[in-house]
């Protein structure tokens, strides 16, 4: 939770300040304001069960994220996947308020005055699955005199990624001191902040597909698809502000301000906006295969081909600063430098940079662009074997995967570099449980710098129930519990 905006800018005010070389500089007042943060998720990559179609039927031939399982459909298929809304408050497994307030006090220790009034800010975070129709699926079996070929058209939404962050208000009072001569002049700076963030990424998948039954023990399959992806963002801090010394205050902000010559290109505006709209296209293929050793076990094989994504668009990005003020700090620094000192040399508030005749001047900061965000989605190769009763089946599958999962964007690049995976499902009578994980390697890549790897297992965790509504309407209902909670609901009717 450090990179939050107003933490951010406490940790940087501890780092600067220098109570005992700088005595002067001070936090009069703080009012931290509230933070809401909402983040909703979903991956079919990751959960391991998403779009992918399956019936069951009472041939041997259901065998999960395989195409050529398609073969078990005998009749015209229409089906709809919905996820009804869901969220989660995560204040009910951790206390971040009281992490807040433990760091907000070790920020402000050595510089907080007998004046400061300190109001903590809270947090309220929340996880959840956006609810709507996230898949359609048309099958259709065509008999001709060579047997009966399976043709299918999907429309899916394999991924997407919200994030919704806004605080109402923080706000700042600062005081420090520059000697003019034999005086030694006080300076305030008092500051609101209202800060807004909402990113939004959403992938939609279509796909068409074909199976056939080449002879009683062997079934094949193959889909073919497109995959557009659109990525947005809007991030916005409105910043006011009022420079006082001597009795006089000077406003940020405002366009009549005497002492800026506007038409000399000087500013007095302050605050930052970056603006983010890209989209993309890329490929994606799977080919498989089944053999039936007997009426009871199934082996498959399957390659999962997918391309990667280069997004293009537009990104704008404005943001000005106050000469006195150390901007990396104040607008979210490398927090790795602050704790190695690097950020150590500037106060965050130096009032020797500034201009007394003009106290509100302030100057654009010039910020990386790019109109290019490159997404990267992992390759893989499926090996299943499942033993199918009439009461009992298990499925076993184990998938290598190639390339890696993850963005390249600006001077930053992160990656899950996904190895093998193990899945697992479980069926009895109408009720299937489906574990599942993934090893991956996390890799991050800042301004050409390497970070050190971490090695994690990513779980996924579900269980389903289903069952046929007379003899044409299919209901399925699945809840995930690993790596995202969510619900998901399968309507499914047979011509």
């Amino acid at each position: 939770m450090k990179k939050l905006f107003y933490i951010m800018i406490l940790l940087g005010m501890g780092a600067q300040m220098h109570a005992q070389e700088n005595p002067e500089n001070a936090l009069l007042f703080l009012r931290g304001g509230n933070t809401e943060v909402k983040f909703s998720y979903y991956s079919q990559l990751i959960s391991g069960i998403g779009n992918s179609m399956g019936y069951k039927s009472k041939s041997p031939w259901d065998v999960w994220m395989n195409p050529a399982s398609m073969v078990t459909f005998n009749r015209i298929f229409v089906g709809l996947n919905i996820q009804p809304p869901l969220w989660i408050d995560t204040s009910d497994f951790s206390d971040f308020n009281s992490t807040i307030e433990d760091e907000i006090d070790e920020a402000i220790q050595d510089y907080k005055t007998a004046e400061t009034e300190l109001v903590y800010p809270t947090l309220s975070a929340k996880v959840l699955h956006q609810g709507g129709l996230y898949g359609f699926q048309f099958v259709k079996p065509i008999r001709h005199h060579k047997g009966v070929s399976i043709v299918s058209f999907e429309i899916g939404q394999p991924f997407y990624m919200n994030i919704n962050t806004y605080n109402d208000g923080l706000e700042t009072l600062l005081e420090t001191r520059k000697q003019v001569g034999d005086q030694n002049k006080i300076i305030r700076l008092r500051m609101n902040a209202l800060l807004q963030l909402d990113m939004n990424i959403k992938a939609t998948q279509y796909s068409a597909g074909w199976a056939r039954r080449m002879n009683r023990n062997v079934a094949l399959g193959l889909k073919l698809g497109r995959t557009h992806v659109k990525a947005d963002m809007v991030d916005e801090m409105k910043m006011d502000g009022i420079m006082e010394t001597a009795g006089t205050e000077y406003a940020f902000n405002d366009p009549y301000d005497p002492r800026i010559d506007f038409s000399a290109g000087e500013t007095n505006l302050l605050g930052q906006k970056a603006v983010i709209d890209f989209n993309g296209d890329g490929w994606h293929s799977q080919v498989g295969a089944l053999f039936a050793a007997n009426k009871s076990f199934v082996f498959g094989v399957d390659f999962d081909w997918q391309s990667n994504i280069d997004l293009s668009g537009k990104m704008t990005s404005m943001q000005y600063k106050i000469p006195g003020l150390n901007e990396d700090m104040l607008f979210g620094g490398d927090e790795d430098d602050v704790q190695n000192g690097v950020a150590d040399e500037e106060d965050l508030f130096d009032a020797t940079k500034l201009d007394l005749a003009k106290l509100t001047l302030t100057e654009p900061v010039q910020n990386k662009t790019s109109d290019h965000l490159l997404l990267q989605f992992p390759s893989s190769l499926g090996l299943q074997a499942s033993y199918q009763s009439p009461f009992f089946e298990t499925t076993l599958g184990i998938r290598k995967y190639f390339n890696a999962f993850g963005y390249d964007f600006l001077d930053e690049k992160y990656m899950a570099n996904l190895n093998f995976g193990l899945n697992l499902a479980l069926v009895i009578g109408s009720f299937e449980l489906d574990a599942s994980a993934i090893n991956a390697e996390l890799v991050q890549e800042v301004s050409g710098e390497e970070k050190e790897a971490t090695v994690t297992w990513i779980p996924g965790l579900s269980m389903k129930t289903g069952f046929m509504i007379a003899k044409n309407y299919q209901l399925d209902t699945r809840l995930f519990f690993a790596p995202m909670p969510g619900i998901g609901i399968k309507l499914g009717y047979f011509f």
